[in-house]
């Protein structure tokens, strides 16, 4: 009955592992549900995400890389 909320951390993407390693590993928790009105990412293919859990509204925003947040995080 607790949310678990998934992130990417830059442990996760240093030689030998990457961030598309990561994706794929644990793209059935990237999945979870979203904040109200949102679609879901595409499985995969985004670290970052958004949810509201008990009312609280959680931002979390994949910069575990030196190319930081990339346009199409930003656009989101």
């Amino acid at each position: 009955s607790i949310p678990v909320l998934l992130g990417i951390g830059n442990h996760e993407t240093i030689t030998p592992k990457t961030r598309e390693e990561f994706l794929t590993h644990f793209s059935g928790w990237l999945a979870a549900p979203r904040a109200p009105g949102r679609a879901p990412p595409a499985p995969a293919r985004h670290a970052y995400f958004d949810a509201v859990v008990r009312g609280i509204a959680i931002v979390n925003m994949d910069n575990a890389t030196l190319d930081e947040f990339n346009a199409e995080q930003l656009a989101w």
